[in-house]
Parts: C-alpha cells; structure tokens; sequence
C-alpha cells in the first residue's frame, strides 16, 4: 500500500489551514493510500491531535529544544529521515512559505526535482507539465523517473507541495 507523508506546519498548537489542505490533498492524490503526518518543534504534539479527522492514519512528532526555531534545513533532514524509515513514495506539504522551503529542501538531499505554482498534480511515473505554471518538470537524474508538483488551489494561501520520490 502506498505512504504519503505530509509535512504539518503550526503556529499556537494547532495545525494551519495550508497544512489541513495540503492534507486533504495526500487523500486525494492516491485513493486508499496510507496518509502520514509528521509535525515539527514545540507544541507540535498539540497540533497533532485530530488530525485523523483530516486523513492522517499516523502522527509522527519531532520536538526536541533545537528546534525552537524554524530551520529548513533541520525540518527537511527530519522529512527525508522519516520518509527513508517509512519507505514513503511522496512527501507533501503546505504550499505556504515554510511548507515550500521545507519541501525545496528535501528535494535537494532527495536530488529529486520540485516545481512550484501550479494549478494541479496529476500523479504519473514520469514527469509532465503542470497546469497552470507553464513549466515543465524536470527529469530526476541517473535516468529516475520523478514527479513534483504543487497544486494551487483557488484562494489565498491555498496549496499544497508535493514531491514523489523515484
């Protein structure tokens, strides 16, 4: 069965409209996939309660006193970790500032490509054009196939990020 694992940003301990979308995007993006939810820093175990209600199956929960601060850098190492140990076939996330930071940069230790601004995703095994941005995906290297894509739905801050690993 296929793993989703969705990156959930919070401020206040309790979860942000982008990462409740982004969410309802990992259900939609692949039917009967098991969704996973990974939330970061402190008051991230608060923000992780009821979020079965949005689909996630499992809330994994990254707090430790380093993480006071928001650093893109640890979160991504934290997603790709996690994601390894998963054997996740994507990784989603808010398509907000944070979410999109996070996203590029695990898709730079992935050496997996990452598309931003469009319209929708369509999950394929190889890469196509997103609507909406104008862009082609570019291919992953050493001949994988890869697909990233970020849907924007109408709306403010109404996005999801994906990233679908080779």
């Amino acid at each position: 069965m296929r793993l989703l694992l969705t990156l959930v940003t919070h401020s206040d301990g309790a979860p942000d409209d982008p990462s409740l979308q982004a969410l309802a995007f990992a259900r939609s993006l692949a039917p009967g996939a098991l969704v996973h939810a990974v939330v970061i820093g402190p008051g991230a175990a608060d923000a992780g309660l009821g979020l079965g209600t949005y689909g996630a199956v499992t809330v994994h929960v990254a707090d430790h006193s380093a993480l006071v601060m928001f650093a893109p850098d640890a979160w991504a190492r934290i997603l790709v970790d996690l994601a390894a140990r998963l054997g996740a076939d994507a990784l989603i996330g808010p398509g907000s500032e944070a979410g999109n930071e996070v996203l590029a940069r695990a898709a730079a230790r992935l050496r997996e490509p990452f598309a931003a601004n469009c319209i929708v995703a369509t999950p394929t095994e190889t890469p196509t054009r997103c609507e909406g941005c104008g862009r082609r995906v570019p291919g992953g290297t050493a001949g994988r196939r890869a697909q990233v894509e970020e849907l924007v739905r109408r709306g403010p801050a109404a996005r999801a990020s994906i990233l679908v690993r080779s």
